[in-house]
C-alpha cells in the first residue's frame, strides 16, 4: 500500500486504492464518496483510471463504516467524515503529496468543511455536492423526490439517527464555504432530484473567478451511461489547465 495503513482519529482503518501517477507530478487527486457507496462506485473507479492515465496519482477511499473500511454505517456522520478525510490528507502530505480533493454528495460536503479550516487542500472538486444538508434530510423523506431518477445504487433509503442528527445541525456549509479561496470544480445535473442543482449554484454564485460551475442537462444524480467519460474529461482539462508536474 503506498501509504501504508491509515487510521482515522477512531482508532479504524480506513481502505483506499492508489493509482499511480506520472512520477514528476506530486498532486493527488483525493477520491470521496456519498451515502450508501464506496471507493469502488462504478463513477469513481471509472474517474479515478481515467484521471491517472493522464499522469496524476489517484487515492479513492472509503469513508468509515462504508466499503472494507472499519467502523459502523450508522455511525458515520458527514463531522466523522471530516476526521477521515483528515487521515488521508494527512498520510498523502507526510510523503510529499500535494492534495487535490474530489467529492461527490456528501463527500462534498466533507470536503467543503475540512477545507473552509485545513488549508492543505489546494483544489476543490465537487459533483452532486450536498450544501443544504437540514433540507436534505427531508428530501429523502419523500418518497416521490427521493426515488425518481436515483439507481439503486445511490437510493438512500433511511439515514441512520446519527446521520439525520449530525444533518440537522450542520443546516447548511454555505456559510463555511465563504472561507475557501481555492480553485473549485462544481459540476452537477440539472435532473437531479435528490440533491438540486441549486446546491451547487449557490457556491458558484458572485465567485466566479474561482469557482467554475458546470450544469450537465439530461443528468440525474447517478451520473449513469457516457455521462462518466464528459465528466472525467472536464475534470481533466480543469486540472490540466491549473496544475504543472512539479
Amino acid at each position: 500500500m503506498k501509504y501504508g495503513k491509515v487510521i482515522n482519529e477512531a482508532g479504524e482503518a480506513l481502505d483506499y486504492t492508489y493509482h499511480s501517477g506520472a512520477e514528476n507530478n506530486h498532486y493527488v487527486l483525493i477520491i470521496g464518496h456519498g451515502l450508501n457507496e464506496n471507493k469502488d462506485t462504478h463513477l469513481i473507479t471509472e474517474l479515478s483510471q481515467k484521471v491517472s492515465e493522464e499522469g496524476m496519482s489517484v487515492l479513492r477511499f472509503s469513508f468509515s463504516g462504508s466499503g472494507n473500511s472499519q467502523g459502523q454505517y450508522g455511525e458515520y456522520t458527514i463531522s466523522k467524515g471530516i476526521e477521515d478525510l483528515r487521515a488521508i490528507i494527512s498520510a498523502v502530505c507526510e510523503q510529499g503529496g500535494r492534495p487535490v480533493y474530489l467529492g461527490r454528495g456528501t463527500g462534498a460536503t466533507v470536503g467543503t468543511l475540512l477545507s473552509a479550516e485545513d488549508s492543505r487542500i489546494q483544489f476543490l472538486i465537487s459533483i452532486a455536492g450536498l450544501v443544504e444538508t437540514k433540507k436534505f434530510c427531508f428530501n429523502i423523506q419523500n418518497t416521490e423526490f427521493a426515488s425518481e431518477d436515483v439507481s439503486l445504487e445511490n437510493k438512500i433509503d433511511v439515514l441512520s439517527e446519527n446521520q439525520e442528527e449530525d444533518l440537522k445541525m450542520i443546516k447548511s456549509v454555505y456559510p463555511q464555504s465563504q472561507s475557501i479561496f481555492v480553485p473549485w470544480l462544481l459540476i452537477h445535473g440539472l435532473e437531479d432530484k435528490l440533491i438540486p442543482i441549486s446546491d451547487s449554484a449557490s457556491l458558484a454564485s458572485n465567485c466566479e473567478d474561482i469557482r467554475y460551475l458546470v450544469e450537465l442537462p439530461n443528468v440525474d444524480h447517478s451520473f449513469t451511461g457516457e455521462v462518466i467519460s464528459q465528466v472525467s474529461e472536464l475534470i481533466i482539462d480543469w486540472l490540466g489547465k491549473r496544475i504543472q508536474p512539479s
